[in-house]
């Protein structure tokens, strides 16, 4: 007679260890990242969303997991970050990207909390630019950066320059017939 096979839920709870502070300490395969690996199949998938939904339901479209364990004031975060193995449903909870980054301590919620730039400008309104791959940048600083590497070309080639600046200043006169 073959061997029962056992449900997700008994698979999920016969590979974790309670710790005192409530966690459910995942004791499965740990990613590079941090997070626990759970294989249903032929597929993978993060651990503690495999908690979340068994126990709990689903996660809402469009929201993700937060560690609700993890506090940046006790943790440094990163890849070694225990809560990022704690599959406890009580510690998980959906939030949008935005409010879980900055719960973080890495560096997008460092860059996601600043208000001004590192020359102290302010990073809002219209001194704000929001990069194709996300970055938030100083248009102030953007320009006079801009200015400066502009600077560097002309005193590399002086003379070239000024040739450059003599063309763009010479214009052909229309004949007026």
């Amino acid at each position: 007679m073959p061997a029962k096979k056992r449900t997700v839920r008994e698979r999920l709870l016969s590979n974790l260890r309670i710790l005192p502070n409530g966690c459910w300490e995942w004791l499965g395969f740990i990613m590079p990242n941090g997070y626990g690996q759970f294989g249903i199949g032929t597929k993978h998938f993060l651990v503690h969303r495999v908690s979340y939904e068994e126990f709990v339901g689903p996660i809402p479209e469009g929201l993700t997991l937060d560690h609700k364990c993890h506090t940046p004031e006790e943790c440094p975060g990163g890849k070694t970050c225990p809560h990022r193995r704690c599959i406890n449903p009580e510690h998980l909870g959906p939030e949008n990207n935005r409010d879980n980054i900055l719960r973080g301590c890495g560096p997008s919620a460092q860059q996601a909390r600043q208000t001004e730039c590192k020359n102290g400008h302010p990073l809002e309104g219209e001194n704000l630019k929001i990069t194709p791959s996300g970055k938030r940048r100083c248009r102030e600083c953007l320009r006079a950066y801009k200015r400066a590497s502009n600077q560097a070309k002309w005193w590399a080639n002086p003379e070239a320059a000024r040739e450059k600046e003599r063309q763009r200043v010479r214009r052909p006169v229309l004949s007026q017939e």
